[in-house]
Order: C-alpha cells, then structure tokens, then sequence
C-alpha cells in the first residue's frame, strides 16, 4: 500500500481508505470516559443530535461513517473539478485521514456536522468560473454555510470563502454579493421563524453551552503536538503545492489558492475568536487534504511521497491511539 496506488481510481481504493480510517479510530470505540468537547454547540445541534449520545460505540459509528462519507463526496469534487488533472483516490485518502488526524474528530461534534454543509458550499463555489449567471450558485453555497453555523457556529467564518470564490473567479457585480448575504441569512430567518411559530424556548446559535466547555490551552500537551505536526506536514507539501499553483492553469490556480486561503482562514479564527475548541481545526480538513493530495499527485522525489504518506498514517495512529 503506496501514495502511487491511491493515484489510481482503483475500485479497492475505495475500500482500503475507510478500512485505515476504522483502524486508525478504532481507539475510541466505545470509550465511556472520553471527556466531549461540545464548545459552541447550539441549540439546534443539541435538539438534534444529542440523542447519539445513548451508546459510545454508536456515536463512534455514526462519527466514522459520516467521515467516510465526508471523504467520497470530497473525492467527487475534486475530481469533477479536475483540480488534479485525472481521476484519482488521492483526495479520498487524504481528507479521511486529516479528519481522523486527532481526539476531537473522533466523535459527533458540532463541527462534524458543519463539515458536510460546507463541503457542499465549497462545491458550488468551484462550480462558479463555469457559470454564466452566478448568482444561484453563490447563493447555495452562502446558504449551505448559513445552514452549517446553525449547528456549529464559528462555520460562519466560511461565509469569507464564498466572498472570496465571487471576486476570484467572477468580475465585481453587487447583485451578486447582495444575493449571496441573503444566502447565508436565509436559514438563520428560517431558525428564528421556527422558534417564533412554535413557541420554543431555543436560544442563538451563538449560545455557548456552558456545561460542556473544554478549554484548551495554546501550550497544553495535545495543542503543541498538534502544531509540532500540522508544521511539519506543511513544511513538506507548501512548497510542491505553490509550484503546482504557478503551472497550472488559471481556473485550478485560483482554486488552489482560494483552498489556501480558507485553510488561513481557519488557523487565524481559532486565534482571534479565540475559538477555545480543537473543533475549529475541522474546518480546514478540505483545504489540507487537497494540498497534501496535491503533494502526492506531482511529487518527483519518490521516497519522500512515500516517507509523507506512512508519516500521516502513523501521526494519525500515535494521536488517536496514544495523544488524548
């Protein structure tokens, strides 16, 4: 098993990714004692998914299948997009080893869930230098992150990744950006519609559930293992990615970097909103996957694309298995 053989779109790849992800989470199934870390779940999000909270083993299965299925419709899109030239499991493998990289991803949590709603906003925001008339796509994807922040609110910062997908890929047109805050208003007027009409005694999204906080130190243990090897990972793959952004053509260029950016994004909220919450880092699992994918896709330099995939591999092992 070889990063060259996840450059295929071999049918056993797609068996053999979710097989390293159940391994590789299999630490926590189960686990009674594993102190959650539901910083900023909502209201919205404990109405609706607190119940998998009955069994651990069922909210670990739940976790890992929601990963897994994260993982194929992340692949779809960077395939479809053609952002690596052919198709290939090389994103499969990446995005569901980051989302399985460390404790906090091991579980349901608040920031799973806004994964999903804005894998699909980042889809639609790629979609956009195809578009003729752009403004339902900006919308949907504004909307899909508007949904997100309802059950995990710091998603919201996403919303920027859309702005940045119309100037990037699209010449100013104020119809556009207007359109796309509508976009992201739009489920937040339908979640206060519902609390109005039925009377529930729900609070804002933004309603940080006390009872459950988990905070988290820069210089904590875990916190410092984490950085240690998020820079190492990026000491190896910025460099092979920037080239790859300097010779590809404009469109992939300006996904690539929009991806970059996002992944930016998330590292500088976790500090200025002082985001108390590992959570945070969920939200950049996309724009990391496809760098390190990007990595191994272009990569000359053999045994360091092989040295690269079994390091990831066994980060993700030593973190889940023996970092809590």
């Amino acid at each position: 098993m070889t990063a060259n053989f996840f450059k295929t779109s071999q049918p056993a790849t797609f068996f053999l990714a979710p097989l390293i992800v159940v391994v590789t989470r299999l630490a926590f199934f189960g686990d009674v004692d594993f102190d959650h870390d539901h910083w900023y779940s909502t209201p919205l999000y404990q109405k609706v998914f607190n119940w998998v909270l009955f069994a651990p083993w069922f909210e670990w299965l739940l976790a890992t299948v929601m990963v897994i299925v994260q993982g194929f419709l992340f692949n779809a899109i960077i395939n479809a997009r053609g952002l690596l030239e052919r198709v290939n499991s090389l994103p499969l493998i990446a995005y569901m080893i980051m989302a399985s990289f460390f404790a906090e991803q091991l579980y349901v949590s608040p920031a799973l869930i806004a994964n999903f709603f804005l894998l699909f906003s980042m889809k639609k925001v790629l979609e956009l230098p195809q578009q003729v008339n752009t403004r339902g796509k900006a919308f949907d994807a504004a909307f899909y992150v508007g949904i997100g922040s309802l059950f995990y609110a710091p998603a919201l910062c996403a919303f920027v990744m859309v702005i940045a997908g119309l100037a990037y890929f699209k010449s100013f047109v104020w119809r556009d950006y207007f359109i796309t805050l509508i976009g992201a208003v739009t489920p937040w007027l339908f979640y206060y519609a519902f609390i109005y009409i039925t009377d529930a005694n729900w609070e804002t999204p933004f309603q940080i559930n006390d009872s459950v906080i988990h905070e988290i130190s820069l210089f904590e243990g875990a916190t410092v293992v984490l950085a240690v090897e998020l820079s190492l990972i990026l000491v190896f793959i910025l460099p092979s990615f920037f080239k790859s952004v300097r010779l590809n053509i404009v469109r992939v260029r300006k996904s690539y970097l929009l991806l970059f950016w996002w992944m930016i994004l998330v590292l500088l909220s976790w500090y200025i909103f002082n985001v108390q919450t590992h959570q945070q880092l969920n939200l950049m699992v996309a724009p990391l996957a496809i760098m390190i994918a990007n990595y191994f896709y272009y990569a000359r330099i053999v045994w360091m694309r092989e040295l690269l995939f079994y390091l990831l591999i066994a980060l993700a092992l030593f973190n889940t298995w023996f970092v809590n």
